[in-house]
């Protein structure tokens, strides 16, 4: 098995000691962070099978914010496996677990009175 080795420029913005190339990347990423949770909405028909321009939109949002937010528009039920079928569209195979998960890992939300 071999090691990789990783090489950081000297001018790159996450060495501890470049705190001006952090200043300058930390600001830029803030300018173009969406200001509404409504920016990091999508669309979406079929949560089986998304379509490339679907696909595209939410990778977007998570490559700028590391989150996304979608709604379904078909009348279709939504159910757990169509959660992890979404996901592995993103190349989520394994789930990590949590004291709120269900017993397959996935995370129940329900409006509660």
């Amino acid at each position: 098995m071999s090691a990789e080795v990783v090489t950081v420029h000297r001018d790159s913005p996450f060495l501890l000691s470049n705190t001006q190339a952090y200043a300058a990347w930390r600001q830029a990423k803030l300018q173009k962070y969406p200001q509404f949770a409504e920016e990091l909405v999508v669309a979406i028909a079929d949560p089986l099978a998304l379509s490339v321009q679907e696909h595209q939109e939410m990778m977007g949002r998570l490559r700028k914010t590391n989150m996304v937010l979608y709604t379904v528009t078909s009348q279709q039920a939504t159910d757990k496996n169509r959660v992890r079928q979404l996901g592995r569209q993103f190349g989520l195979e394994r789930l990590d677990s949590n004291i709120c998960a269900d017993e397959d890992s996935i995370t129940s939300l329900r409006v509660m009175e």
